[in-house]
């Protein structure tokens, strides 16, 4: 006969909270990646001068177009941990760009 030892979730959890109260999370750095599939809905005007076919064409708007909805369709994240060295460098090059450079634009759409 085997012995079965029983134990509530309620413990199983105390367990593991014990074992991680042990745990420094403080000296510890994460470098986190999220791809996300964003629909957007932008609307456009033309005036008269305009033509059916430049209408057509693909990203390229008018000056009047807005925005009018964004919808995250899919989104995924990877979370990894990385050292004090990696983590100066990354944080090093994301402040040596402007927020024009950290921007995504229109232009950069792709079909």
């Amino acid at each position: 006969m085997y012995n079965r030892c029983t134990i509530s979730i309620i413990e199983i959890y105390q367990i593991i909270y014990n074992i991680l109260e042990g745990i420094d999370m403080s000296n510890k750095f994460f470098l986190k990646k999220s791809w996300i599939n964003l629909d957007v809905c932008v609307e456009d005007y033309y005036n008269s001068g305009t033509t059916l076919e430049q209408a057509k064409e693909n990203l390229n708007w008018s000056p009047y177009s807005t925005i009018v909805g964004r919808t995250a369709k899919i989104s995924r994240h990877t979370v990894e941990e990385i050292d004090e060295e990696t983590y100066k460098d990354k944080i090093k090059k994301s402040n040596s760009k402007t927020l024009d450079e950290k921007a995504i634009s229109i232009k950069e759409a792709t079909e």
